[in-house]
């Protein structure tokens, strides 16, 4: 929607789907845009959060916006439900279907599949490397089991940090973390890192399709993440809190136009991701979003001063995100 959650009023998880579908926002956001502008919607991994699709009372609905709908419902890697473009099907268990594995499967089709008669606006969503600790199967695949075998979480000074008298109260209040919690965190950062293999690959598969189809040099790739992860910083595991560690994640973007190696640390936010694609596909942005197109800087990174660009991004948590791992009152 290229809301802040105070105006979409998708506040948190639980009832996220049931607001965005009971506000009719399947028919006002993203993949409706960008087929209003002429392109072909796709849309691959993840949709919405908890309850989808339950609100809808469809357990394979397909939202209007998306030409292409292909998602991965639930928090497994493996043995988990997909619903795609109107049918609803389970994976096979571990080791057999990789979730992964299989969106780099419907990504890599739909670029094969396309005619390219219409220009084809491709959203793949991922769920590595979120972590599932909840799940009774590995977050990774087999093949990457012997990857980063020695590698450990950074020993920066946020790790288990000895003083936080700085931070508000409630992390004054957390102990210390253990060496055995560390150590297990350190486990959890290499099977997160092992996940993100095979979404290295995913990418990889998907810029060779497009190599393929001599669509290349023609497409705009954004690479991003949602958000960042305490693994025992600033003694907090979770990602409900204000630190960097949390909120600030890079933007990778290539195509016609950008110069290589090109980098600039303008203040940008998620919000500002649809009014950028609405630019490139020469489309009218709704008056209501709350971001805007970083187009300009894309072209032209020195056309705009940081100072001059933006001055500050609000960062919000509802009381309705709590900390799943400790306690904390996170509404701010």
């Amino acid at each position: 929607r290229g809301q802040y959650p105070h105006n979409s009023g998708v506040k948190e998880n639980a009832l996220g789907w049931q607001i965005f579908h009971d506000n009719g926002y399947t028919d006002a956001e993203m993949g409706m845009w960008m087929r209003e502008a002429g392109y072909t919607t796709a849309l691959v991994g993840k949709y919405c959060h908890e309850e989808y699709p339950v609100a809808s009372r469809d357990p394979a609905y397909h939202p209007p916006g998306w030409d292409e709908f292909h998602a991965s419902l639930g928090g497994d890697y493996f043995d988990l439900p997909r619903v795609a473009n109107g049918e609803r099907s389970r994976t096979r268990p571990f080791p057999l279907d990789y979730r992964t594995d299989m969106e780099s499967q419907s990504a890599t089709d739909i670029v094969n599949q396309h005619d390219y008669t219409s220009p084809l606006f491709l959203y793949i969503a991922p769920f590595a490397p979120h972590y599932a600790p909840s799940s009774q199967d590995p977050m990774s695949h087999p093949r990457h089991a012997e990857l980063f075998s020695s590698v450990r979480l950074p020993r920066v000074p946020s790790l288990n940090e000895a003083d936080v008298s700085d931070k508000t109260a409630q992390y004054a209040s957390l102990s210390l973390r253990t060496a055995t919690e560390i150590r297990e965190e350190d486990e959890k950062f290499r099977e997160r890192l092992r996940s993100i293999a095979a979404v290295d690959e995913l990418l990889g598969d998907v810029v060779e399709a497009l190599g393929d189809k001599g669509q290349l040099d023609n497409t705009y790739l954004f690479l991003t993440s949602d958000n960042g992860f305490q693994q025992g910083h600033h003694r907090d595991f979770g990602k409900k809190d204000p630190f960097d560690r949390t909120t600030r994640v890079e933007l990778l973007v290539a195509g016609p136009g950008i110069a290589p190696n090109t980098q600039y640390n303008h203040l940008l936010g998620h919000i500002d991701l649809i009014p950028t694609f609405l630019s490139i596909a020469n489309a009218s942005a709704p008056h209501y979003l709350d971001g805007k197109s970083f187009m300009p800087l894309l072209m032209q990174p020195d056309s705009v001063a940081e100072t001059l660009w933006r001055e500050s991004l609000l960062i919000e948590n509802t009381e309705g995100k709590k900390n799943a791992y400790v306690d904390l009152d996170l509404d701010y």
